[in-house]
């Protein structure tokens, strides 16, 4: 499958953006806090071209500009929002995962011209997530090193993963900026757009794992599911919060029935 790589200014910092596939409507993909666009490789090899999938870095992490302060939910929005449209996309569906999640579900709130349909994989919920400074540091210090961050996937994957996925996990974490990191604990997490959310019309799947120990799917079910009646939920069993990275099998296979019971 052919790729393309490159580099967009928009909303005033460069990101990196990955395409692959062709035709309508575009699958436009947003990593976790940590992630890159590289988070996504599994899902979108897995579904087989059948899309175009476009996925980008945040601001902050992988090869995107690592400048500024603001690495919030709203900027983020912001930047996806405006990726979007300097790509000139009239008919888009937004997969979210976890942070990226969260940001899908801000902007998916405005009701954006060309929306099709949202697909949430272990997302952030959309009401604060409250954390004790301790935690916050111990969260953050996760990412400091090649040897924390090990832990951390040794602590969360359910599945064993290739070597080489684990390795470019590890580096992708690595990348990020040492705001961005912080941002997401200090702010992101602790923001609530519930209200916002309830506003959802499109199609919606959320798309969870039954040992998720970080957004589980009980949280899950009533805090987006209690909001968006429309929402499907599809529960992955024996899968945990890395879901893309351990199960992109599993998940592109969700994503593949959803779309096609939409007929999209």
């Amino acid at each position: 499958m052919s790729e393309m790589i490159r580099k967009l200014a928009v909303n005033g910092t460069e990101l990196h953006v990955m395409e692959t596939g062709a035709g309508d409507p575009v699958l436009v993909f947003l990593h976790y806090w940590g992630g890159s666009c590289r988070t996504w490789t599994g899902v979108v090899e897995a579904l087989g071209g059948r899309w175009r999938a476009l996925a980008y870095d945040h601001r902050g992490w992988g090869d995107s500009a690592k400048a500024g302060e603001d690495f919030g939910l709203e900027v983020m929005t912001e930047d996806a929002a405006a990726l979007i449209a300097a790509l000139g996309l009239t008919r888009y569906v937004l997969v979210g995962n976890s942070m990226g999640g969260k940001v899908a579900q801000k902007l998916a709130a405005r009701r954006p011209e060309g929306l099709e349909a949202l697909v949430l994989v272990a997302p952030a919920p959309p009401t604060p997530i409250d954390l004790s400074p301790q935690e916050k540091a111990m969260r953050v210090a996760s990412y400091d090193s090649a040897e924390t961050v090990n832990g951390m996937l040794d602590a969360l994957l359910t599945r064993s993963v290739a070597p080489e996925v684990r390795q470019r996990t590890i580096v992708d974490t690595l990348k990020g900026a040492p705001a961005a990191k912080r941002a997401w604990v200090d702010v992101g997490m602790a923001e609530d757009i519930g209200v916002e959310v309830a506003g959802i019309t499109v199609p919606t799947l959320v798309i969870t794992g039954t040992r998720d120990m970080v957004d589980p799917e009980p949280v899950l079910r009533r805090e987006i599911g209690g909001r968006l009646p429309q929402a499907r939920f599809v529960v992955l069993e024996g899968i945990g919060h890395f879901s893309p990275i351990e199960a992109p099998g599993e998940v592109a296979a969700a994503i593949m029935t959803f779309l096609g019971a939409l007929d999209l």
